[in-house]
């Protein structure tokens, strides 16, 4: 993750990863259980 966020931070992108601001987190359970956490990305650097 430290990687990642260094490559960000490279790049001038604002967020880990693709520089997205939400993200969404899918699990099927059994039977017909759906669960989905609705994630959004801190900034790579504190805002002063």
């Amino acid at each position: 993750m430290e990687e990642m966020r260094q490559r960000s931070e490279e790049k001038g992108l604002g967020t880990s990863g693709e520089d997205l601001e939400w993200g969404l987190v899918v699990g099927y359970g059994p039977g017909i259980t759906l669960e989905a956490i609705l994630l959004r990305a801190l900034p790579n650097k504190a805002i002063r």
